[in-house]
């Protein structure tokens, strides 16, 4: 056994219809991203009763109560694929329920409750390695964050990049702006960097496997060992909490997965960091808390038993450093 505990992390991707406008229209999905808000009262309302430390990684375009006015015509990215830029912001949004642009009331709820860390998922839900992002664009999407989160007296030391697209090349930038952490990718072939376009479906499809069947080699990471690349500590993900599955059979299958993880890294001293999305809660509400109970409750037998400690991601790393 190591001398030194495990560490639990948990970083939340809260972006509601940022994070789809791409790939998805707004009426589309609406219903669901409706229930975000509700989702992440009841998690936080958990999270403060367990003694959990989170981090939510917020896409900037929620903090403004009216992004559509704001923003709608004067700003532009550059990308390649036009579609990954959420400017100019199209005229048919106006028709659907403001709640799945906003998220201020979220974030005030994140604020005022103990060992939630607030971080950045950058302004504009920002691809850092597709073609067309250029150093001004991404200078511009930090500063726009940074204005923004000033409007609640916050400002982020974290972040996680959209789509996992990690950019060392941005990360000078990140820490000359008072960033100290970011969520690297799971080291193996799965979870690899990729821009969107080029991610295969075999890919994705081996990734949705290995959620129940373990094909990959999942890679574990102790505090001491934690890299700092251009200023910044490499908060490695372990895994993403993939949302609830028609079949009872799965899902058992998934959540001991995850909690025989969570075990080990406890015994021996690692660290494991559990990511998902607010919104993946929404298809089954009542399974996916559920779950989240479970694994909760396995973090406390770990506690009570390894000394297995709930830290977010700013709190980790201020003990590496």
């Amino acid at each position: 056994m190591s001398l030194s505990n495990g560490i639990f992390c948990i970083s939340l991707d809260f972006e509601k219809f940022w994070g789809l406008h791409d790939v998805a229209d707004p009426d589309e999905v609406s219903v669901n991203l409706m229930k975000v808000s509700d989702i992440i009262k009841r998690k936080l309302e958990i999270f403060e009763k367990k003694q959990i430390h989170a981090t939510w990684a917020t896409v900037g375009l929620l903090l403004d109560e009216k992004p559509l006015i704001t923003y709608a015509y004067k700003r532009r990215i550059n990308y390649e694929n036009s579609d990954y830029s959420p400017y100019p912001f199209d005229e048919n949004f106006k028709g659907i329920n403001p709640s799945i642009f906003s998220g201020v009331d979220e974030v005030k709820q994140i604020l005022n409750t103990e060992h939630q860390e607030l971080a950045s998922h950058s302004f504009s839900h920002l691809y850092a390695i597709e073609k067309g992002i250029d150093r001004p664009a991404f200078i511009e999407d930090i500063d726009d964050m940074t204005y923004a989160l000033s409007k609640f007296n916050s400002q982020a030391t974290s972040i996680v990049f959209p789509r996992n697209q990690v950019n060392e090349v941005w990360l000078e930038l990140l820490n000359s702006a008072g960033y100290k952490a970011f969520r690297g990718n799971q080291q193996n072939s799965l979870w690899s960097n990729e821009s969107y376009s080029k991610e295969s479906l075999v890919k994705r499809g081996r990734r949705w496997s290995d959620a129940y069947f373990g094909k990959s080699k999942t890679q574990f990471s102790r505090l001491k060992d934690l890299q700092k690349i251009n200023g910044m500590i490499n908060i490695p993900a372990t895994r993403f909490l993939r949302p609830v599955s028609a079949k009872k059979s799965l899902e058992k299958r998934k959540i001991n997965k995850i909690k025989k993880e969570m075990e080990l890294c406890a015994q021996e001293g690692y660290l494991y960091h559990l990511w998902w999305h607010p919104h993946n809660f929404a298809g089954e509400v009542e399974t996916a808390f559920e779950q989240l109970n479970q694994i909760l409750d396995q973090y406390q037998f770990l506690k009570e038993e390894y000394g297995f400690e709930s830290l977010n991601m700013r709190e980790i790393s201020e003990r590496a450093e």
